[in-house]
């Protein structure tokens, strides 16, 4: 029986694979007939049509990596439709790349500057945005995270997370009541959109998926989404030229003399030493936020009595370049230190840090910093790779590992993103990696990419610290490994570590994070010292 049911397998397959080559034969004998008519006549309206469709896909499919993603998600909550479509028109890489640099260029508060705070402050949202409002997906993909990347952190925030009286509006009388948890942001002046904004958020699901429900005044605050077809629905006639030069002249160079430093590398005869470490945090898929934070001491610092405080003023240049030698970023400003009178004493001991944040694409790349005392006039430079890493949305992973003075956390939502904070957190950075015995160490890491259990609907996982001395002996207890539960697959470690014990010497400082939901391990570690 089995060796008849073969055979008729067989004489199925048989007939099929005869079928197919008559298809076959047929295709070939109809495309040399056409291939072999007269060319002449001119071909028919729907051939036209068909071709031009084809265009357009084979367009479209060109643009949308990665020009259209940059389109449909990074910016599309800040871009206008003249944009859209200019984008849209320009037919080569070169174009689209200088299109971007002026589309950001157009959106400088000091415009021909060096430093674009607009740019840096979109991409540090984007990383507040992953911490504050991931779940299930990146942050700055949700209806909270693209109002606040779009919009910056909100005036006031009043949260009900067991639900309640749903205001919609500050002037409206009557509310209406619900059983699920809802926020209610007020902006009060939203660019773009206007003044005294009242913004609700809500999660019907119990989820923590809050959705934009409402905005009270009707005005447009998001823009549609664009990702289903980037060539749909713009106008195909606004001219590019305007959009591919730039708006206004190069701003004067504010310090010639240290960019002639970086040039020659000649210091002064008695150089102030610069140390420097970099954290970069995702923002996007294309896109991480690189911090360099910059550390010298602060008695190569002179002081001067300015108004009743004892002032320092630091002049500093970087970039950033491509291993080709193309500047990506630069910045050119004066770093102010002031003190107490009474207190230059102590602060000229201690250790000035400060940072500096440039959104990059993953690769490597050069970092070069000159600075100038302007009091002294010691001049300091350091040259350094800066690699940025290929951020991995499938794999467990974490941030570089960052050691601080302090971390202490923001009371009330985060301000506009200034220098050391993070997220819900101000990072009191120690590129030096040098502490006290008599004070503490902080530490703070970001996780990525932790796994949902189905059936808690919640990320279960456990963090272990474990601290070496030189000879990799284990140093002061570090208790046992803590088992976390998130409702999210994004998580922030901050700790402050008491050193009281420690004798001075270098140790290793490793935390191991197991997620053991996917049973993946991951164990990032530094070194630092202790005085």
């Amino acid at each position: 029986m089995r060796v008849a049911l073969h055979r008729r397998m067989h004489c199925a397959l048989h007939r099929r694979v005869n079928h197919l080559v008559r298809i076959i034969v047929a295709v070939l004998l109809i495309t040399s007939i056409l291939q072999a008519a007269p060319q002449s006549a001119p071909p028919a309206k729907g051939k036209l049509a068909k071709e031009e469709l084809r265009r357009q896909k084979a367009l479209r499919t060109e643009f949308i990596n990665p020009y259209g993603m940059w389109l449909s998600f990074e910016v599309r909550d800040i871009i206008t439709s003249e944009e859209v479509a200019v984008l849209k028109s320009l037919r080569t890489d070169d174009e689209r790349e200088e299109f971007i640099q002026q589309f950001w260029e157009r959106r400088n508060p000091e415009p021909g500057s060096l430093e674009n705070k607009f740019k840096q402050d979109f991409y540090r949202r984007h990383v507040c945005a992953n911490e504050l409002f991931s779940r299930t997906a990146p942050g700055w993909k949700t209806d909270r995270g693209r109002i606040y990347v779009a919009y910056g952190p909100p005036d006031e925030i009043v949260s009900h997370p067991q639900g309640g009286i749903m205001p919609w509006s500050s002037q409206r009388v009557g509310a209406d009541p619900v059983p699920y948890p809802f926020e209610r942001w007020t902006y009060r002046v939203m660019d773009r959109v206007g003044p005294n904004q009242v913004l609700i958020f809500a999660d019907p699901t119990r989820t923590g998926d809050f959705r934009l429900v409402a905005n009270p005044e009707g005005k447009v605050v998001l823009m549609p989404d664009r990702r289903r077809d980037p060539m749909k629905g713009t106008d195909r006639g606004v001219s590019a030229e305007p959009f591919l030069k730039p708006s206004h002249p190069p701003a004067p160079v504010k310090f010639p003399d240290l960019r002639a430093v970086m040039t020659s590398g000649q210091l002064s005869a008695n150089p102030i030493p610069i140390l420097v470490r970099t954290y970069t945090f995702p923002a996007t898929e294309a896109v991480e936020l690189a911090v360099v934070a910059v550390q010298m001491p602060g008695r190569d610092l002179q002081f001067q009595n300015k108004n009743g405080m004892m002032q320092s003023r630091v002049e500093t240049y970087g970039r950033i370049e491509a291993l080709s030698g193309r500047i990506v970023a630069a910045f050119e400003k004066t770093r102010v230190v002031d003190l107490p009178i009474g207190e230059n004493d102590k602060g000229c001991k201690d250790k000035f840090v400060f940072e500096e944040s440039i959104p990059l694409g993953p690769g490597r790349y050069r970092f070069s910093l000159a600075l100038k005392d302007e009091a002294s006039g010691r001049t300091g430079m350091l040259i350094a790779p800066l690699t940025v890493p290929l951020f991995d949305s499938g794999l467990l992973s974490t941030t570089p590992l960052i050691l601080a003075d302090s971390i202490e956390p923001l009371e009330s939502s985060p301000p506009e993103l200034e220098q050391f904070a993070i997220g819900r957190n101000t990072v009191h950075t120690n590129p030096g990696q040098a502490f006290s015995r008599d004070g503490a160490m902080g530490v703070y890491l970001q996780i990525h990419n932790l796994r949902i259990d189905p059936e808690t609907n919640k990320a279960n996982f456990t963090v272990e610290y474990e601290i070496l001395n030189r000879v990799d002996k284990p140093g002061p207890d570090m208790g046992e490994p803590a088992r976390l539960l998130s409702d999210s697959t994004e998580f922030t470690l901050a700790k402050n570590i008491l050193l009281k014990g420690f004798k001075p010497g270098t140790y290793s400082f490793r935390i191991k994070i197991t997620d053991i939901v996917a049973k993946q391990t991951i164990a990032p570690s530094t070194m630092f010292s202790v005085r």
